[in-house]
């Protein structure tokens, strides 16, 4: 999973006082004790410095995000098994990170678990199927990571209900564009 931050401190009075990189890092090792980060520029002409977070990374996500896989892996020292909770609280875990810094940018393993932790909790036993479309905007040629070199996107998260389908559009900045829920049942067409 990759989070992207702009420098914050990039042109102001405290550049190359204060160290992002080491700031974000040492924030991230509460959810990650392995996350790792490295500078990056995404800028599209111009520098536009800034951190690229890298957490979770000895998860498989495709596999891992598949509602019915069999992989079993760990979050805070708790079993993640076909355990949508798990994954909600690991999105909540997610929001509450970024509430004393907002991402500039998120990937969709990002935007999938943001949608998952806003599920409630009586839907999380009817989910059949999570899947996330991307479709990519501007490519920067010298930014590091996947997320680094095509920030811009737009993520469809798909969640397939026993009885319906919920359709959710989020920018790549991490913005609801759009919520649509369809019923599965032939007299809803």
């Amino acid at each position: 999973m990759e989070i992207l931050y702009a420098d914050p401190y990039y042109g102001t009075e405290k550049e190359g006082e204060i160290d992002f990189l080491a700031e974000i890092l040492g924030r991230a090792e509460g959810l990650d004790p392995e996350c790792t980060a490295t500078e990056t520029d995404f800028g599209l002409g111009a520098d536009f410095p800034g951190v690229l977070l890298e957490l979770f990374n000895s998860l498989e996500w495709p596999k891992v995000l598949s509602v019915g896989g069999l992989i079993a892996t760990f979050f805070l020292g708790e079993k993640i098994e076909k355990n949508l909770g798990a994954w909600k609280r690991m999105g909540l875990s997610l929001v509450n990170f970024f509430r004393e810094r907002q991402p500039t940018f998120i990937d969709e393993t990002t935007a999938a678990l943001l949608v998952i932790a806003e599920l409630d909790d009586a839907s999380e036993n009817f989910v059949k199927e999570i899947s996330v479309q991307v479709i990519s905007g501007q490519s920067v040629p010298h930014g590091k990571g996947k997320l680094g070199r095509s920030p811009y996107a737009l993520y469809i998260v798909n969640i397939v209900q026993k009885n319906s389908a919920l359709c959710i559009g989020m920018s790549s900045r991490g913005e609801v564009l759009f919520r649509h829920e369809q019923g599965l049942n032939w007299t809803d067409f």
